[in-house]
């Protein structure tokens, strides 16, 4: 009869040790479940690619309230601050020298919910980690925004006596110039060009070919590819004969210029 009270004490202290054992493995299931929720509800991570020199908004969710702080920072820079609200009202007495007369918020849609930043003028400095901290009675949020600066080619061309003359300007990334022609020729392209880089650390490019006036129907392009921005600007260069047999009066070559252009995006 000891014996089996010892056997049933046992087998009691096994039931009682796998239902803690399993109790614990189901709160450690549920405290990574609200960490994970926390994480993924209470940081967001956006990336956003802006144009230099363009007006660009920077995207940040809050707790729709009456009461909302927001701070915007710049923390890949030693943590500039960009933007403040509180109390109701802009707080910029600690904004950064760079962010100076070029951030607003959405004032009104600030207690419905969206903090976002308007950013004007983007430039080659603003490109980095932003933080968007909101804090509300409902707790605490934030945003991680990872900001691209990109540089919107514009090409310009233009015919100088027997010359073309291609340019871009505020080109990002170091561009590169190609001049083209079709159909296909051996004539050999002379195309000096010139690259210069701007105090606001942006490039500008221009090149000059020269055009034979003896060759008729052939398309001259030029192309400029600065990071992923690729465009092509073209010229097609016609010859028209006309004869007249009125006094024995021939009317001359007419040379023309048909510009087209074309051009490829991110």
């Amino acid at each position: 009869y000891s014996c089996l009270k010892q056997d049933d004490f046992w087998y009691m202290v096994f039931v009682i040790t796998s239902v803690m054992v399993e109790i614990l493995f189901f709160l450690f299931l549920v405290i990574q479940t609200l960490n994970g929720a926390q994480a993924n509800g209470g940081k967001t991570n956006i990336s956003l690619t802006c144009v230099f020199r363009q007006n660009c908004t920077l995207p940040c969710n809050v707790d729709p309230s009456s009461d909302t702080i927001v701070h915007w920072d710049l923390i890949t820079s030693g943590g500039l601050n960009v933007h403040s609200y509180f109390n109701g009202q802009d707080q910029l007495g600690w904004q950064d020298q760079q962010f100076k007369g070029r951030t607003s918020l959405f004032k009104d849609l600030i207690s419905r919910g969206n903090a976002s930043l308007m950013l004007t003028g983007v430039k080659i400095q603003d490109e980095g980690r932003y933080s968007c901290y909101s804090s509300t009675e409902r707790g605490n949020r934030k945003t991680f925004i990872q900001l691209k600066v990109e540089g919107k080619l514009a090409l310009f061309i233009k015919e100088i006596e027997n010359r073309l003359i291609c340019s871009s300007e505020g080109i990002y990334l170091k561009p590169e110039l190609m001049w083209s022609v079709r159909p296909p020729s051996k004539l050999k392209l002379h195309s000096p060009t010139m690259v210069h880089q701007t105090e606001e650390q942006v490039y500008s490019i221009s090149s000059s070919l020269l055009v034979f006036d003896s060759l008729y129907d052939l398309t001259y392009s030029c192309t400029v590819s600065g990071g992923r921005n690729t465009t092509t600007v073209s010229f097609l260069k016609i010859s028209k004969y006309i004869f007249l047999n009125v006094s024995f009066i021939q009317l001359s070559v007419c040379n023309c210029f048909r510009l087209f252009c074309s051009s490829g995006g991110f």
